[in-house]
């Protein structure tokens, strides 16, 4: 089982220790609290053939791009993994300094669109359709397209692209701006990966989880994504990351939403729990 699968199931061991820990009438004050928030901000609506979870994969990558000015190409992402397994060091050379090139929110839209394929590639599930997009827009070409015009007509992902680059565009509001940071970790893994079957974060910052969430509702907020971001705390039981706070970025809601575990959750009155869960986590979780 995956991190995800094992959340899927109220009957699974880390879902259990995470209602031991949080109180169910805790938890759904701040899931309802969570999206009363998100309820009253404007919406980026997708067009209706937006691939929703190729943005959302895009838009990692994005998010990454405008709060660190880089797109991560020295770190050991899946991304970069996925490029490894299946790009000539050349070929990778060629595709990075292109992308250095990119300034429009139509350029950065592709290059976060290849940054997403090849998170796929590394995870052993590539994307043939979002590939031919790519070949066609990106790696055919000497220079970017700077314009959806410009982009090839025919293929159904162009109005993806134009979500993404629509998305972009909202950075340039301000609204991220304090979360700016040089010290930023992609597909950050924990000392309990391993014992759901792999489990990485989408990024962590001196201490924040910071999780990208691109749904188009105007509360999305659930149980299963306040149940993650905690799952990673647990799973971290060597303290590797320090984690104490989690970040949930909401680029169609053009805000994010900023907690810190410990005083949300009153986590140190239940310090001594805590401590024995996070401790006897592998004991507890292990089949």
């Amino acid at each position: 089982m995956s991190l995800t699968s094992e959340l899927k199931n109220p009957d699974s061991k880390i879902s259990k220790l995470i209602d031991s820990i949080i109180p169910a009438s805790e938890a759904e004050k701040f899931i309802t609290d969570h999206n009363k928030i998100l309820s009253n901000a404007s919406i980026i609506y997708p067009p209706s053939d937006s691939d929703l979870l190729t943005v959302g994969g895009a838009m990692s990558h994005a998010f990454y791009r405008q709060i660190t000015g880089n797109w991560g190409f020295d770190k050991p992402t899946m991304a970069i993994g996925g490029m490894d397994r299946t790009m000539s060091t050349s070929e990778r050379f060629s595709f990075f300094a292109i992308a250095e090139t990119a300034k429009t929110q139509v350029q950065k839209a592709l290059i976060a669109l290849v940054m997403a394929y090849y998170d796929g590639v590394g995870r052993g599930r590539p994307d043939r359709e979002l590939k031919k997009v790519l070949e066609a827009n990106v790696f055919s070409r000497k220079t970017l397209p700077t314009s959806m015009p410009e982009l090839e007509q025919s293929h159904p992902l162009l109005n993806t692209i134009w979500d993404i680059a629509n998305l972009i565009e909202s950075f340039h509001l301000g609204w991220v701006d304090g979360l700016k940071s040089d010290d930023i970790h992609i597909n950050a893994t924990f000392a309990g990966s391993s014992l759901v079957n792999g489990a990485d974060a989408q990024m962590i910052s001196n201490g924040m989880l910071i999780d990208i969430k691109t749904s188009r509702l105007k509360a999305p907020f659930t149980k299963k994504d306040l149940y993650q971001q905690f799952a990673y705390w647990l799973l971290d039981y060597d303290n590797r990351w320090n984690i104490d706070e989690v970040i949930w970025v909401y680029p169609r809601h053009q805000m994010f939403l900023r907690y810190k575990l410990s005083e949300t959750f009153e986590l140190p009155k239940r310090s001594k729990q805590l401590l024995t869960s996070k401790t006897n986590d592998r004991k507890l979780l292990t089949y």
